[in-house]
């Protein structure tokens, strides 16, 4: 019978219960801003001199700047990094049945007994979200960047019966943020 609604007597998926994952290592979530598409853009200027008939030099600058590059740079489960001044208090382990230590509280009841992945620290218990034991990456999070900058030099120079010389020499700087994916 509808008029009652629907029949609830099958088991919930674990989706359903909000404490199905606590005390576990690799939970993932996605970004609101995730799969946004990333872009690249390039640019060059390069002069070339030709000093004789067989002789010339290339001089160029290249460069590349990536946006929006797959990445791990934004953890939301990190400890804040003005706790750090706790120092060795951090690796501190709650034991069942403590409710603080070092001043620190534990987040909710039970929560000593649920860390099965890791320990039950002082740093654990303030982290934003201290029931998950990993640093809540985000699936296809996109914040990475890069720059690229380099300087490209070449000389070549052709000599008599087909003999040639050619001689390069490249100086470039790469730095990002994003993945090595």
């Amino acid at each position: 019978m509808l008029s009652q609604g629907f029949p609830q007597n099958f088991p919930h998926p674990p989706l359903i219960d909000s404490a199905a994952d606590n005390g576990l290592g690799s939970i993932f979530y996605r970004p609101f801003d995730a799969d946004r598409l990333p872009y690249s853009q390039q640019w060059n200027l390069t002069v070339e001199h030709q000093f004789t008939g067989n002789f010339y030099v290339s001089a160029g600058y290249v460069a590349n700047k990536g946006t929006r590059l797959n990445s791990q740079t934004l953890p939301i489960n990190a400890l804040n990094p003005s706790l750090l001044a706790m120092g060795q208090k951090l690796y501190d382990v709650f034991q069942p049945g403590q409710n603080t230590l070092d001043g620190v509280s534990i987040p909710y009841p039970g929560w000593v007994e649920q860390m099965t992945a890791c320990a039950p620290t002082v740093a654990q218990a303030l982290t934003p979200y201290p029931q998950y034991c990993s640093p809540l990456r985000g699936a296809n999070e996109n914040l990475g960047g890069s720059t690229y900058h380099s300087f490209q030099l070449k000389a070549e120079n052709r000599f008599s019966h087909g003999f040639w010389f050619l001689g390069t020499y490249t100086a470039s700087k790469l730095l990002t943020s994003a993945d090595s994916v």
